[in-house]
C-alpha cells in the first residue's frame, strides 16, 4: 500500500518503506524458504595454556573458526565449528564435545566457560539475498541468508537497501538481487535440497510406527511416537513433568526431531525450532505446535 501497513501482535506500523530483515522469510510471496536452507554451528569460549591467537582464523574443510575474546581483565579463545543441517536428527551434544575436543587438542584450551549454538541460512548459490521482497515491490525490501557472515553481510545490506530506497545507483545491487538468474550455480544445490525436503516429509508418512508411548520415558528422554499425521513429540524434564505436542512442524507439516543439548524440537525442512511446549523459537513457522493430552 501507500504508505507500507505492518500489522504485528502489538499494533500496526505505517511506513513509506519496510525492510523485512527477520532470520528467516515468514512471508510466502516472496518465495524464498525453498531457497534458503538453514544450518547450526557451534560455538565455545576458554583460557588456553598456551598462547592467545592475535585474530581471527578460518579453516575451510572441515570448518573451523579462532579469534580471541576480551571478558573483563582476561583474554580468552572462542572457537567455533562442527555445523550441520538443522534437525537432521544429529547427538547436538556430540557436536559440542567433537568442538571441546579440537578446541583442547589444537589450542589447549583447559576449560569450557560458554558454549552455545547459532543458525543461519544459506541461499542456493551461497551469495546473500539483498532487494526487493518481490520482483515487482517498490516498497518493501528484504535481506536474508547471510551464511553466518552477518557483520559483514549485514553492513552490506543496510548500504544496498540504503541506496534503492533513495533511488541512487549501487554496483552491487543486481549482484545480490533476491530475484536474480543464476541457473548454473544455483539449480543443483536448488534440487538437493528441495529433494531431501520431500524425502523427509515422506519418509515421516510412509514410515513404520515408532515404538513405545511417552509415559514410558525416563527424566531427560524424548520421542517422537505414534503414526502420521497424529504423531507426538514428547519429552520429560528433569522434574518428571511430561511435555506432550504435536510433532508436526506448523510450516509445511514435517516431523520434528529431538535437539539433545537445546531441549528444542527442531523442524528437518526449514529450520523451524520449538521448545518443548511447542512454542515458536524460530522460524518460518509463526504458530505453535499443538498441545497433545
Amino acid at each position: 500500500g501507500d504508505p507500507c501497513l505492518v500489522e504485528t501482535s502489538g499494533g500496526n506500523v505505517s511506513a513509506d518503506h519496510v525492510v523485512v530483515a527477520s532470520h528467516y522469510r515468514f512471508l510466502y510471496r516472496s518465495m524464498m524458504f525453498p531457497r534458503v536452507h538453514p544450518s547450526r554451528s557451534y560455538a565455545m569460549v576458554g583460557p588456553v595454556s598456551g598462547t592467545v591467537p592475535e585474530g581471527m582464523y578460518l579453516s575451510t574443510e572441515p570448518a573451523w573458526s579462532v579469534r580471541p575474546v576480551r571478558v573483563g581483565d582476561e583474554t580468552l579463545v572462542l572457537t567455533g565449528g562442527a555445523g550441520h543441517t538443522v534437525g537432521q536428527h544429529y547427538d547436538t551434544e556430540a557436536r559440542y564435545e567433537e568442538l571441546e575436543r579440537w578446541s583442547r587438542e589444537k589450542l589447549g584450551m583447559t576449560e569450557v566457560r560458554y558454549r552455545w549454538s547459532t543458525q543461519d541460512g544459506t541461499s542456493v548459490d551461497t551469495l546473500p539475498y539483498i532487494g526487493r521482497l518481490t520482483p515487482v515491490s517498490r516498497r518493501a525490501y528484504t535481506a536474508t541468508a547471510f551464511r553466518k557472515w552477518g557483520m559483514t553481510n549485514g553492513t552490506l545490506a543496510g548500504m544496498i537497501l540504503a541506496d534503492l530506497i533513495t533511488e541512487t545507483p549501487n554496483e552491487w545491487a543486481s549482484l545480490y538481487d533476491p530475484h536474480r538468474a543464476t541457473l548454473k550455480a544455483s539449480a543443483p544445490k536448488f534440487a538437493k535440497e528441495n529433494v531431501k525436503v520431500a524425502g523427509h516429509w515422506l519418509r515421516d508418512r510412509l514410515s513404520h510406527p515408532q515404538s513405545g508411548v511417552p509415559g514410558d520415558l525416563a527424566p531427560g528422554e524424548a520421542a517422537v511416537v505414534g503414526t502420521a499425521p497424529g504423531q507426538v513429540a514428547a519429552y520429560r524434564d528433569d522434574a518428571g513433568e511430561l511435555h506432550k505436542v504435536s510433532a508436526v512442524c506448523t510450516h509445511l507439516g514435517c516431523i520434528v526431531s529431538w535437539n539433545n543439548a537445546e531441549t528444542t524440537w527442531d523442524c528437518p525442512c526449514h529450520g523451524s525450532r520449538f521448545d518443548v511446549d511447542g512454542k515458536v523459537i524460530q522460524g518460518p513457522a509463526v504458530k505453535d505446535l499443538e498441545p497433545k493430552d
